[in-house]
């Protein structure tokens, strides 16, 4: 267990495969994530996938302009530049997620099975905080203990 905790995170559903095939090692996102360096990160992927696929583990978070994120992080965003600016729209600061360490789950974790032992699961919009004695979390967690 990181000492840092733990958070859930949705992307669509193509980042996620980015995530795993190493070509996308930043996610971006309009609002700052209080996280710590170190922070064990959850990646549900939204449908058509709708499962939680992947952990990584933060290793930073650089706030900026969106044009000096694009600069910095562009060859490792998995984005176009029209999907850059399309998202970051008129806004002045954006955040890139540096991420390490992304492992696919042994076993994906489909919101379905989630929902049998939770009932109330829903996949955050922006990111929820997994603490521990949490049931989502430890439903994660069994995935890789197998």
């Amino acid at each position: 267990m990181s000492d840092c905790g733990d958070i859930l995170i949705s992307v669509r559903s193509e980042y996620a495969t980015k995530m795993l095939s190493g070509q996308k090692t930043v996610e971006l996102r309009r609002r700052y994530l209080n996280v710590k360096p170190g922070t064990r990160v959850w990646i549900y992927s939204k449908a058509p996938h709708a499962a939680v696929r992947a952990r990584a583990v933060v290793e930073s978070i650089v706030s900026g302009k969106p044009a000096g994120l694009w600069r910095k992080f562009r060859c490792c965003a998995g984005v176009s530049r029209r999907e850059f600016c399309s998202y970051f729209g008129n806004i002045d600061v954006g955040h890139a997620i540096l991420l390490k360490n992304i492992r696919k789950l042994p076993e994906e974790m489909s919101l379905a099975t989630i929902r049998r032992r939770v009932r109330s699961f829903h996949p955050p919009q922006f990111y929820i905080r997994l603490t521990l004695n949490d049931a989502r979390l430890e439903i994660l967690q069994s995935v890789i203990r197998g």
